[in-house]
């Protein structure tokens, strides 16, 4: 599946607290994928993790928290 955004929202959120709760979602996300390396596992990340790195939304219109 191939991540199309709809507008300017899904590439980057506007609003200084939206901006903010959106960098810790990504460091909860990096921070867990390393722990998961670190520990033997193949780091793959879930299906709402590798959306996020990928750089979109585990669904169409779900606020990754």
């Amino acid at each position: 599946m191939r991540f199309v955004p709809r507008g300017r929202e899904d590439l980057a959120p506007s609003g200084e607290r939206a901006k903010v709760v959106a960098n810790l979602a990504a460091l909860r996300t990096l921070r867990a994928i390393q722990s998961r390396a670190a520990g033997g596992e193949d780091g793959a990340g879930t299906t709402k993790e590798r959306a996020v790195r990928e750089g979109g939304a585990a669904t169409a219109g779900e606020q990754v928290v």
